[in-house]
Parts: C-alpha cells; structure tokens; sequence
C-alpha cells in the first residue's frame, strides 16, 4: 500500500515532498514515476507536488497542472541568490508557489512574492505560536509536522468564525 492509496478514498488534498538523494543529487526519474502515479490514481488534480530542488519542481510540473507545484526555499538559496531572484526564476520556469521556512517570513516579503503573482506558503510551522503567526500573515498554505496542533487551531478558528 501507498501514500496514494491511503488518501485516494477521501476528500483531503495529498502534498507530496519530493526529497533528494543522501549525496544531494535527485532521484533519476521520481518526479516522473509520482505523477504518473497520481495520474493512475486520478489524484493528481487533488495533490501538490513540492520539493527543494527547482529542477525537480519543474519535471514534476511538466506533467501535471501548473497550480499543484511548490517551490521550497531554505534560508541559505535565499540568502545565497536573494528573493528577487528567486521570484524571477519561479516566473520564468511556470512555478506558482514559493514556500519560505516560518521564522523568516514577514508581510514584506509577503508582499513582494504576491505582487509578482505568486502565491506563498510556509514550512516549519511546528508551534501554535508559528501557526497563529502564519494565520494572522495570510499565508496560502502551511506545512507542519505537528498536524493535531495545527487541527487544534482550525477548531478555534472556526468556533470563533460561528
């Protein structure tokens, strides 16, 4: 049984990370080998393919629709290339999303990535502090490890909503 078989069966939206090789290099074919699965599966138009390597977002964005794809920054591309950049890049090769690691996002920032027409998600987001943070900043999307925190939070969200 896969990922794609636990989650074809209902409604939630999978997110797939595609990671690289302990030496840093890409797994040869991966990006091609998950959506052809998705496509399989009929879970591609319901799943996000995101991953830290540009090339491998683009590979996996060839075969799939475009608003499903993410861009991952660490702190050290960022800091190495600069957010301009990354933005011209993202734009130049089709990528919709960019996601930044929590603690160094703020509403510049926001700001600058949406006014290229991007849109903006968040890694790292493991603290209520962290989630509230991303909540009250607009971002698009969070990724988390802690996901019953994160549930903790929609259900006071909503009670507040009602």
């Amino acid at each position: 049984m896969t990922v794609i078989d636990i989650f074809a069966p209902t409604t939630i939206k999978l997110r797939i990370e595609l990671k690289k090789r302990t030496d840093g290099l890409p797994y040869p074919g991966l990006p091609e080998q998950v959506m052809a699965a998705l496509t399989r599966r009929r879970m591609l138009e319901r799943s996000i393919v995101t991953s830290f390597q540009l090339d491998v977002v683009c590979a996996a964005a060839a075969h799939g629709p475009a608003r499903g794809h993410v861009y991952l920054i660490s702190p050290d591309l960022e800091e190495r290339e600069g957010l301009d950049a990354i933005i011209g890049v993202a734009n130049a090769r089709g990528i919709p999303m960019l996601a930044i690691r929590q603690n160094s996002l703020d509403a510049a920032k926001i700001d600058r990535i949406r006014a290229a027409g991007l849109g903006i998600g968040a890694w790292a987001v493991n603290e209520l502090s962290a989630m509230d943070r991303m909540l009250a900043l607009g971002v698009d999307v969070f990724t988390t490890d802690r996901p019953d925190l994160a549930l903790e939070r929609a259900k006071v969200i909503g009670a507040r909503d009602h």
